[in-house]
Formats: structure tokens, sequence, C-alpha cells
């Protein structure tokens, strides 16, 4: 024991002693070697005094590499990367070398963990290529149709892709623009949301934004564009008790200009046929009851509940039928899929039966019963069941059609 005692105190002076000479004047140093020869010869014959002497110069030891950064750790981090000459990271729309498809297909981009020298946001960009100004690609007279969403890979991480949901939009409080809920553009100046959101706050304190993505990043390859709310107009048999008839249009101050990451959605036909087994829905809500909002764009695909067994499932965890108005629909009840605090307003989106990649908009997110539990669906506003009252303010705002039907 004695002997392993020596030599561990033998190889911790020396260690100190060249950590210690690193910071000495040279002048000093065979001074500082004869004080640690002499420690070394006295510690080499430890008593009960010595090894204390020795626990307090090891903290010493240990102190002076921390302070002096003599030892480094490894900590297995990738390799630092850089652009090549004569390039530099640019957002991705700034740079000319990185073509643009207007059909919007090529506006989404995948987020490796790679050895990418910018930011996933960004691209190595040659230096005469960058281009300062952003492009509409879309002409002023040129309207997306509604319902397309820009589908490029499958997300195995319930993220959205950039531009994936173009119909998207984050409801805002002014004037520190906190998040609120989820909407969805049914024409360049009409959104679509839960009344319950919106019933006990004035139009001024709201703030719609449209073509965002990532809520922590100024990055995306377009921006995100604000509008002010005008005026709420909340379903003329909505009741604030029940929270029956739960939906609300808001009517924005200005139109939002045409942009590949912002377009409608499509309102359902009375005869219009869905595939309810691959429903989505959208939002920056928590994943899971008690986390955090999400910061980028969180998608989940669920299926559409029939009425009886989502009345029989709900009665399971005691929610009587009676709360569930014929104006409510359900969807989901897989444990980890589901809407959650935060996500109320957004849309609940169906694939189109013979045209998949097209999407009516069948709920909105209203309640439900904690999050994400195995058997226990969440709560939508039926659309299609509130659909002529939708349609009937549309028409008296004077909304074209061709802004929310195929």
């Amino acid at each position: 024991m004695q002997q392993i005692f020596r030599l561990i105190a033998v190889v911790l002076l020396l260690s100190f002693a060249t950590a210690a000479q690193d910071n000495k004047p040279q002048s000093s140093e065979d001074a500082l070697k004869v004080e640690l020869q002499a420690k070394i010869r006295s510690i080499l014959t430890p008593t009960a005094q010595q090894v204390e002497q020795l626990r307090a110069l090891f903290e010493t030891f240990t102190s002076n590499l921390s302070s002096t950064g003599t030892c480094q750790q490894n900590t297995n981090k990738p390799v630092q990367v850089s652009c090549e000459p004569n390039h530099v990271c640019v957002p991705l729309t700034n740079c000319k070398f990185k073509t643009l498809n207007k059909d919007g297909n090529n506006i989404i981009q995948l987020r490796n963990a790679n050895n990418n020298a910018c930011n996933y946001l960004e691209t190595c960009c040659p230096i005469d290529k960058i281009n300062m100004s952003i492009d509409n690609d879309m002409g002023e007279d040129e309207q997306a149709a509604c319902g397309i969403r820009h589908v490029n890979g499958v997300s195995l991480n319930q993220k959205a892709e950039f531009g994936e949901f173009p119909w998207m939009v984050a409801i805002m409080l002014k004037p520190e623009k906190t998040y609120f809920g989820g909407g969805s553009i049914l024409s360049p100046k009409i959104v679509l949301t839960a009344a319950h959101k919106v019933d006990s706050i004035d139009a001024e304190k709201l703030l719609i934004r449209a073509g965002e993505w990532d809520m922590n990043s100024e990055l995306e390859r377009y921006p995100h564009i604000d509008r002010n709310v005008s005026e709420i107009l909340l379903h003329d048999s909505y009741s604030k008790t029940t929270k029956t008839n739960n939906i609300a249009l808001l009517v924005l101050d200005n139109s939002f200009s045409n942009n590949p990451h912002i377009s409608p959605i499509c309102l359902p036909s009375a005869n219009a046929k869905f595939d309810y087994s691959n429903c989505i829905v959208t939002g920056w809500g928590q994943k899971t009851l008690g986390a955090r909002y999400e910061h980028v764009l969180k998608e989940v695909t669920v299926p559409i509940v029939p009425r009886d067994e989502c009345l029989e499932k709900l009665l399971a965890v005691r929610i009587p039928p009676s709360h569930v108005h014929p104006s409510y629909m359900c969807a989901g009840g897989k444990a980890g899929f589901d809407s959650c605090l935060g996500d109320g307003g957004a849309p609940l989106v169906c694939p189109i039966l013979g045209n998949p990649d097209r999407y009516y908009q069948t709920g909105i997110v209203a309640w439900g019963v904690r999050c994400a539990m195995d058997n226990v669906p969440a709560v939508y506003t039926n659309v299609s069941y509130l659909l002529s009252w939708v349609i009937k303010e549309l028409d008296r705002l004077g909304i074209d059609k061709q802004f929310y039907t195929l």
C-alpha cells in the first residue's frame, strides 16, 4: 500500500512541477526544484499528517490544471469544418448557387447531423453568388392552390419540415409575440381557429404569423410574415360555457402576400371523401403533458375515430356522452401520438381520396383528456358539421371561393 502511495505522490508532484513551471519565471526554477524535491523525500515515508498534505497538494494540482488549461478532456465532439475558400455561410434563400423550384417542392431541407460548416438552415455559398434580396417566387397575380402539402421524405421524429404545411399559422399575443395557439389560412385575409382560444380577447391584442417553422430561428429559407387581426367572428351559436360550436374566423388587417411557403387549406365539400386513417394535426404545443412547447413545428398522424367508438372510449375515462356535442369529432387514441396543450385552434387535415398530396381540413384542436393516452381519443371541432356557417361568413366578407375549394 505504501508503495502505491509513494508512486502516486511522485507522479502527482512531478506533474505539479511541470504545470507550476509553466507559470513561474525562469529565475525561480532552481528554487522550485529544491522545494519539490524536499516534498517528495518527505512524502515517500508518509505519516498521517503527510497524507493530509498530499491530499491538499492534489487539490492544488487539480485546481491549477483547471485554471491554466494545461489538461484537456476528449469530449468526442465532431471535428469542426469550415467553408472552402471564397465561400461563406448564408441563409439558404440568399445563395443564387442553390436553385429553387417555383412549385415549392424544393423548399424543404432535411436536417441531418453532419459536418456541415454552417447552421442547418444555412449553406456554404460562393461569395459571388450571394443574393441579399428575397425573391417572391410567385407572381402577384398567381394564386397557390389550396391544400397542397410540400412533402419531402418521411418525418420519423414528429417534426414537420420547413414549408410542409403552408396553411399553418401561429396565433400570438402582443406586444411580446408570445405563442398562444394555432390556426389555418382559408384565404390571404382569413384564418380559421377554435372559438375558445379567442372568445375572451380583443382583436388588437392578436398577431397572426404565417410561414413559421422554427420559433427560435430567423434562418428559414423564406421569412415568416406577421399580420394584425381586425375582427374576430365567433359562431352564432357558440357557447362559452359548454364550448359547443367551437369555431371562429379571424379577419386580418392586411392580406398575406403570395409565397411558396404560405397558402390556404381546402374546406371540404358536402360530398368530400377523405382518407380517414392518415389525418395529420400540426402545432407548436407540448408533445406530452407538462413538457415545454415545441419550437419546431410538430406533426402527428392520427386516425379519425367513429363517433360511437369515441363516446365509448371517453366514457371509460368518465367523460359523459353529453360532453361530446355533435359539433365535435374524435381522432387519435394511440399512446404518444396526439395533440396537446398549446395546440388549441390548430388544424386537423386529412388526405383527399384519390389525391393523397392534397388535404381537406376536417377538424380543429379543441380539448382532450390529458395528452397522448392510449385508447383515449382527442376531441376536435367538426369542420364539416359547421361548414355552412363558415361559408356564409366567407361569402358575406366577399372572399373568393377559389382560395379554399378544389
